[in-house]
C-alpha cells in the first residue's frame, strides 16, 4: 500500500448504547463503519468526502444515524444480503426489544448486496469482507490496512449474544474460528475498546474450546 493510500482509523462511541463508528480516512477520501453517531458529531463543519458506508449488520444501534449520512452523501452502503429486510422491520432489526419502532430506509439503487466473502476496492485499497453469522445471519467483519472490523461477532473479552432472531451460538463459533484463523491483526469491534486477535486467543474465555 503507498504511503498516500495508507488508512487512518478513528473511532467514535454514540451515546446510545455505546455502539463504535469507525472513520476510515486516507488521501482519496472516507469510508464509514457502521452509521451510529450522528453525522454532524463526525464531522463538525468540515467537509466529508465519504466513499461508501460499511453496516457490519443490520442491528439498530449500528445503523442508528444512517439517515444523517444519507441526506449529506451520495455514497454506496455496503451490507450484506440477509440484512435488506431488517431495515424496515423493526423486530428484524432488533429496536422492538426495546419497545421501539425504528425502520432505516436505504435507497435500494445504493445497496451492494455482499452474497459469501469477497474483495472490494475502496479508497485504493483492498477491503476483504468476511460472512461472520452467529450474532445475526447479516454479521459481515471488514479486514482492510491490517485492521479487522468485527461489529459483534467479537469483542474485548466477550463475543456476540446469540439469543437474537437469527443468531446460533454453534454459526458463531464457526465464525470466531474463521477469524482466529487469519493470524494476528488489531481488532476494532462494534461495541468496547479496540483489541486484538492475539489478545482475545489468550485472554477471551468464551474462545476456550
Amino acid at each position: 500500500m503507498s504511503q498516500a493510500n495508507k488508512l487512518s482509523v478513528r473511532r467514535f462511541v454514540s451515546s446510545f448504547l455505546e455502539c463504535n463508528l469507525y472513520l476510515l480516512e486516507n488521501d482519496l477520501g472516507e469510508v464509514i463503519i457502521d452509521p451510529c453517531v450522528p453525522y454532524g458529531v463526525v464531522y463538525g463543519n468540515r467537509n466529508a468526502r465519504i466513499e461508501a458506508i460499511i453496516i457490519t449488520h443490520c442491528h439498530f444501534d449500528h445503523i442508528h444515524e444512517i439517515s444523517s449520512y444519507l441526506e449529506k452523501t451520495s455514497c454506496p452502503v455496503y451490507m450484506h444480503a440477509n440484512g435488506v429486510d431488517k431495515l424496515e422491520d423493526p423486530r428484524k432489526n432488533a429496536s422492538a426489544l426495546l419497545g421501539l419502532e425504528l425502520k432505516f430506509q436505504v435507497p435500494e439503487e445504493r445497496i451492494i448486496a455482499i452474497t459469501g466473502d469477497g474483495v472490494h476496492k475502496l479508497l485504493g485499497t483492498e477491503f476483504y469482507f468476511l460472512e461472520t453469522p452467529g450474532h445475526s445471519d447479516c454479521s459481515l467483519s471488514v479486514l482492510t490496512g491490517g485492521n479487522l472490523f468485527t461489529g459483534d461477532t467479537l469483542f474485548r473479552g466477550s463475543v456476540g449474544r446469540t439469543d437474537l432472531e437469527t443468531s446460533d451460538h454453534e454459526t458463531l463459533k464457526k465464525s470466531l474460528d474463521k477469524l482466529l484463523s487469519l493470524g494476528d491483526y488489531p481488532v476494532h469491534p462494534g461495541h468496547s475498546a479496540p483489541t486484538s486477535l492475539a489478545r482475545e486467543r489468550a485472554l477471551n474465555p468464551y474462545l476456550r474450546r
